[in-house]
């Protein structure tokens, strides 16, 4: 409507922490506010300047995001993505805004995919599986006893992000991305195992392969309900894929980055070295080629982006659209705790006074305290 503010930010958790990619990658810590929320800090939060400016935007982190070929994939994730969309109605009180979150998890990764990864590469998949791991540990915690917490991985940094889209009143939804290869079966399994956990069907019923206590087979069931909708989307040129792979890792052989110590599978120091700086500087040319398309495609959004740039770099607080927020939550969680403390008050006075009154009892006569 006329006079809604959209903002925008884009967070990647990977195996090094928090990456802000509205910030070229610049790295974010995680802390708590005055109303308990979990914040990254710094991060650039940018007003959205139309459809095409919001497509735009998504568009530039998306050019900065991590990427690298694997045993799978030759462009696979090698982190969690959060775009997270505020909503402020021009109706409602300051800060009082609601949240879009668009969450793309990175797909677990087994033993067979990551038998050609070099030592960075493995700590990455290892930090995905611990992630997955520990938001499924939480959702399941959920269903359970109705708290938000991993019993595996403690305070990870994804589930301390997402816990807002898991508390009363929010609404999530999943959607699961499968192969229609065979070989890929067991990612197949895998995936719809996690999202029918988010689904929350973890009811006990009959389940193949599981042997109950009075002999029926019971166990957690996983297909129940829900939708399904297929789309056909012709054959996958499996061979072509592994072709682009092998020259991939060619390519990565001749740059150095394939010289590793066989006894540890780890580059020496001076090859490391290379690396960071090389990446360094893919980093930078991605962010320059990513910056000049968001220039072309909507000026106004690239200025935008530039003025919330400035603005976080002359502070390492909370940006407006956070401080706003956070004061609405304090000043609702007073309300809440007067009101409180207002009803308590009353009951007391209530009690008092009958109390100083005196009760009839059945046998007619006056009971006092």
């Amino acid at each position: 409507a006329a006079g809604d503010a959209v903002s925008a930010s884009y967070v990647e958790v990977g195996s090094t922490g928090v990456r802000d990619l509205l910030h070229g990658g610049a790295s974010c810590q995680l802390l708590t506010d005055a109303s308990g929320e979990v914040q990254p800090v710094p991060v650039v939060e940018v007003r959205v300047q139309g459809s095409a400016g919001l497509q735009a935007l998504f568009d530039y982190g998306t050019g900065v995001r991590a990427t690298a070929a694997t045993g799978v994939h030759d462009a696979s994730s090698r982190s969690h993505a959060i775009f997270r969309l505020s909503v402020q109605r021009a109706s409602a009180a300051a800060g009082d805004a609601g949240s879009l979150t668009l969450v793309d998890l990175a797909g677990s990764e087994q033993r067979i995919d990551s038998d050609q990864h070099d030592a960075r590469r493995a700590r990455e998949g290892a930090a995905i599986n611990a992630s997955l791991l520990a938001l499924k540990d939480s959702i399941v915690t959920l269903a359970t006893d109705g708290q938000f917490r991993s019993t595996a991985g403690g305070r990870h940094p994804l589930t301390q992000l997402l816990r807002a889209s898991f508390e009363p009143g929010s609404r999530t939804t999943v959607l699961a991305t499968v192969s229609p290869s065979s070989k890929d079966t067991e990612h197949t399994l895998n995936t719809l195992r996690h999202a029918c956990v988010m689904h929350g069907q973890q009811q006990q019923g009959a389940q193949p392969g599981v042997q109950g206590a009075t002999g029926g087979q019971l166990g957690p069931v996983y297909i129940r309900g829900g939708q399904t909708e297929t789309q056909h989307v012709g054959e996958i040129d499996v061979a072509a894929a592994r072709k682009r792979l092998m020259q991939e890792e060619a390519r990565r052989a001749g740059d150095g980055q394939g010289v590793f110590r066989k006894e540890f599978g780890e580059l020496y120091p001076a090859d490391t070295r290379k690396q960071e700086r090389q990446a360094a500087a893919a980093a930078l040319r991605l962010q320059k080629k990513a910056m000049a398309q968001l220039q072309a495609a909507s000026a106004a959004q690239a200025a935008a982006l530039i003025e919330a740039l400035e603005a976080t770099a002359r502070g390492l607080g909370l940006n407006m659209f956070q401080s706003a927020r956070l004061q609405h939550r304090i000043k609702v969680k007073h309300q809440v705790a007067s009101a409180g403390v207002r009803a308590v008050m009353r009951d007391r006075a209530a009690l008092g006074a009958a109390t100083d009154g005196g009760a009839v009892g059945e046998d007619g006569g006056s009971c006092r305290a």
